[in-house]
């Protein structure tokens, strides 16, 4: 395989892994595929996203979120990223933040920081996908967000008080889908409580 021969093939997609590599070229074994690989990064013609994720350099990604789920899977956009993204906060992050069902892990790229941060495997739900050709993400619902920041923040993650969050909750809000959310976060009881005391008119 030559460099032209996998520029063909990732053309129109332009982020991959070895492994797709290895499924293109079956010819190719990963320890050499890899040298290869590194060379080509060392050229500038890849860039390197993370160890076994690539990038065409030449490839034009419009939409960041694209590549949050190639960088850590399963996973899906939420928390600050999804509030601000929706207008339940005004502040926007610095980094896209998700959520994963392993162990919580950052990482930084070209395109920004990337942080995923662990909730329970039963807690793995409420998003959407969202195709932006030739790839797609998952991102949660609103409520489902609200959600997995009171449970974060239920846990110690945000060290900030929760009220001195702007939160805008508007009519599109769906208090009913919150509430049968809500039922699964038995440990975020008070603060989902609290939550809707204050913003459920």
């Amino acid at each position: 395989m030559n460099f032209q021969d996998l520029r063909t093939k990732i053309l129109k997609y332009p982020i991959f892994t070895d492994d797709d590599v290895l499924k293109w070229f079956t010819e190719e074994k990963l320890p050499s595929l890899q040298v290869q690989l590194s060379r080509w990064v060392e050229k500038k013609m890849l860039i390197r996203l993370r160890k076994g994720v690539y990038l065409l350099a030449e490839g034009e990604i419009r939409d960041r979120f694209v590549i949050a789920p190639l960088l850590y899977k399963p996973s899906y956009i939420s928390l600050e990223t999804a509030l601000n993204s929706f207008g339940i906060i005004p502040d926007i992050p610095e980094a896209i933040t998700c959520v994963a069902i392993n162990k919580t892990s950052q990482f930084k790229t070209k395109f920004g920081f990337f942080i995923y941060r662990q909730i329970k495997k039963e807690l793995f739900f409420g998003y959407d996908k969202v195709s932006r050709t030739p790839f797609s993400y998952f991102i949660a619902r609103p409520e489902k967000a609200v959600l997995d920041y009171l449970y974060l923040k239920s846990r110690g993650i945000y060290p900030k008080s929760l009220w001195e969050i702007r939160f805008a909750i508007d009519k599109n809000f769906n208090w009913k889908r919150f509430s049968d959310y809500a039922g699964y976060f038995k440990n975020s009881k008070k603060l989902i409580k609290k939550f809707i005391e204050i913003y459920k008119k």
